[in-house]
Parts: C-alpha cells; sequence; structure tokens
C-alpha cells in the first residue's frame, strides 16, 4: 500500500446483507477518495491500483486522458468516457432509458408536493436496488437473452470483474427471489423511440457547439415527429440507440 493513501483503501470489514450486498467496488486494491488534492495525482498513479474512484475540484484531472477511464462533471451532469469501448458497453437500452424516465417523472413531481413517499431521496435508493438486484440476477441467468435490457456487453464484462465474481462466492440465498428481468421489460412502444432520439440528440450535443447543435437537434425533432406517426401505425423492428 502506498503511504500517504492508507485512509482512502477501502478494507472488506463489513457485513453483506441477504442478497451479498454492497459490491466490494473499491476493494482489494482499488482506491476511493471523495476528494483527490493535486499533490496525491503522482501517488495515485505510483499504487497501480486496480481501479479508483476520486472526487476533484481542478480542472487538470480532465487532461489525464492517459490513466483516467471518464470523468463525470457533476455541475453540467456531463460524462466524458476517454476510452472508445466504454461508450458503447454503458450505453443505456431501450428499458434502460424507460427506468430513467420513471424516475425523473417522479422525482420532478416529487418537488411539488415534498410529502410523498415516490420521488423521494429513499424511493430513489429503492428504486436503484430493484434495478441492482435484477440485474445480478439476470448475471445469474443461462438465457442470455435476459442479458439484452441491461446490455450483453456490459453483463459480459460484470461477470469477469473481480468484485462480481466476490459477490458470488458471498452468501447470496436472497438474490433468487428476485426475477431475472429488466424491471422496466416490455415491447418496444413510440415512446420508447422518442426516449432513444432524445438520447441521441444529447450525444450529438455533447461533440456540437452553436448552430451545429441547434441543427442537428431541429433535424432529430423532425425525424422523431415523421417516424412517430409512422411507427404508431406500424413497428417492424425495434431500433436500439445503444448500436449507433
Amino acid at each position: 500500500m502506498c503511504s500517504g493513501l492508507s485512509d482512502a483503501i477501502c478494507t472488506t470489514n463489513y457485513s453483506s446483507d441477504e442478497f451479498g450486498l454492497p459490491l466490494s467496488l473499491t476493494c482489494q486494491g482499488s482506491f476511493f477518495d471523495p476528494y483527490l488534492s493535486l499533490q496525491q495525482l503522482d501517488l495515485v498513479k505510483k499504487c497501480q491500483a486496480c481501479g479508483f474512484i476520486v472526487g476533484a475540484s481542478n480542472d487538470l484531472l480532465r487532461r489525464q486522458t492517459d490513466w483516467v477511464d471518464a470523468v463525470v462533471d457533476v455541475t453540467t451532469g456531463e460524462v466524458l468516457f476517454y476510452k472508445d469501448s466504454l461508450s458503447s458497453i454503458l450505453a443505456l437500452t431501450t428499458a434502460d432509458l424507460r427506468f430513467v424516465d420513471y424516475l425523473t417523472h417522479h422525482v420532478s413531481d416529487q418537488m411539488l408536493e415534498e410529502t410523498q413517499w415516490e420521488g423521494s431521496d429513499d424511493w430513489i435508493r429503492a428504486q436503484f436496488k430493484l434495478y441492482l438486484l435484477s440485474m445480478l440476477s439476470c448475471s445469474l441467468s443461462l438465457d442470455e437473452e435476459t442479458w439484452t435490457d441491461f446490455s450483453e456487453d456490459y453483463i459480459f464484462q460484470l461477470r469477469s470483474k473481480q468484485h462480481y465474481l466476490q459477490w458470488k462466492e458471498t452468501p447470496n440465498a436472497a438474490i433468487a427471489d428476485i426475477e431475472p428481468r429488466h424491471p422496466f421489460h416490455g415491447q418496444f412502444t413510440t415512446a420508447d423511440l422518442r426516449r432513444q432520439l432524445s438520447e441521441l440528440t444529447h450525444r450529438w450535443s455533447l461533440r456540437l457547439t452553436g448552430r451545429q447543435e441547434d441543427r442537428v437537434a431541429r433535424v432529430v425533432t423532425n425525424i422523431g415527429h415523421t417516424v412517430g406517426k409512422v411507427v404508431s401505425v406500424s413497428l417492424p423492428y425495434v431500433w436500439d440507440c445503444s448500436v449507433l
């Protein structure tokens, strides 16, 4: 263990629940620090940790493209991938977009009426826990078709990671009670098409600026209106924006 980082390295001394959670994402040689100072940048590199999650306020971290896989800007909500393979593996599926839309809708409603359960912080945590448990249940299934709603590429990568292999060795009998299916599994609809077009517009907007962004947004919006009318009559195929 590198000097100066011992307090930030996670240990495995914790109790797991009946599902085998929490996952050991920042253990087994991984590094976590909610605030990483500039003086610690070199220490992280020298440690050659198998993975790390850090918070930083200095924009210098954005430029570390040689050893950082992704950066999340909490101010703008932008996620920058420095590895092209990650962008495709982590792309939201149709079912994922339904899940995000569901959360956004209920959180927006909760802001108008703070006393309700749906949309509250505890409710959001419960939704993500159900999502995680459903994904883990699917990952144990021999039927790879159940992986599709979570992305087959993502499940394939997940099953090879150390924290997943450790989870499988942890008592998790209750996971057998979770149906191996995405919480938002279902037939493709016109609403799904609109969500995918919106997601596609957002992806392009991160690469374009000014007039280019406005033009792309108008084009995609027009396509959405036109295709939506056609799909409402007949839906001969399913279009998944994760392949774009």
